[in-house]
């Protein structure tokens, strides 16, 4: 529930070219009992210049020190 919380924000964040563009990514904050959040991004696809798809990946420390890892792709909105 809480990487989809995330990438949920990440996807409004991102809803507009201009926010797709500048590729800034939502702060994180976990949730009780988890730690050490850290999110990254990496550009999968372009189009000439132009970045189309983007992967964003967010990875925390859970409960007994397990690590946890999400993915998620974002397009280049209309």
């Amino acid at each position: 529930a809480y990487a989809r919380s995330y990438f949920d924000n990440l996807r409004a964040s991102w809803s507009t070219k201009a926010t797709f563009n500048a590729a800034v990514l939502p702060s994180v904050t976990p949730p009780s009992g988890f730690s050490s959040p850290t999110v990254s991004g990496e550009n999968i696809q372009t189009i000439g210049t132009q970045v189309v798809l983007r992967r964003v990946t967010l990875q925390v420390s859970g409960p007994q020190n397990r690590s946890y890892r999400f993915a998620t792709e974002v397009v280049l909105p209309p």
